[in-house]
């Protein structure tokens, strides 16, 4: 492997929460995410919504930038926008900076360390919300960006082999329907 960044390094070297607050009903037809929109323990987005019918308030993300839900976050509901959009604001925009490739970042957060240190962070008894300082002042090393991408080379493998098993499963369970339906009772 490359040369390591300095080993002070932490979560919030490699990546920026950015707060673009907006009101959601004047972005029609804006994709939008809130955190049903994306799977626990996944990393995936389950369907998408549309921003005016969406909360009142949400952040504005970008292609490429991680949301990661800061509410219950023992939920590891975080993912990697693949476009624009609008999420929840009990989710954090996380920008990674450069040098840090977005895959990494988002295998990065996902990691059980820090989890546990959102999780720890939390407050609240009914509806605990992670607290960005603590999670990201949590010391990491960020690898060079040529390892950070060959580092996600097999996480990224294995979640397009996991969305082509869902797409084969939902096709096979579309075939038996209609098969069940046109078979004489």
């Amino acid at each position: 492997m490359s040369a390591h960044r300095p080993a002070s390094a932490c979560i919030g070297d490699g990546v920026t929460p950015v707060q673009d607050r907006v009101v959601c009903r004047e972005h029609p037809g804006v994709p939008a995410l809130g955190l049903e929109h994306i799977g626990q323990q996944t990393l995936d987005i389950t369907q998408w919504a549309s921003a005016e019918d969406f909360g009142a308030r949400g952040m504005r993300f970008e292609a490429g930038d991680v949301l990661m839900g800061r509410l219950r976050p023992g939920f590891r509901k975080l993912v990697l926008a693949d476009r624009a959009g609008i999420c929840t604001p009990e989710a954090w925009v996380l920008r990674p900076k450069r040098g840090i490739d977005p895959h990494f970042a988002l295998y990065r957060l996902a990691a059980g360390d820090v989890i546990d240190t959102a999780v720890a962070s939390s407050a609240g008894s009914r509806m605990p919300r992670a607290r960005w300082t603590a999670v990201g002042e949590m010391p990491v090393c960020w690898p060079s960006l040529e390892d950070q991408r060959r580092l996600a080379e097999l996480p990224r493998a294995l979640d397009a082999q996991r969305a082509s098993e869902r797409v084969a499963v939902a096709a096979a369970l579309a075939l038996a329907r209609a098969f069940l339906r046109a078979a004489p009772s």
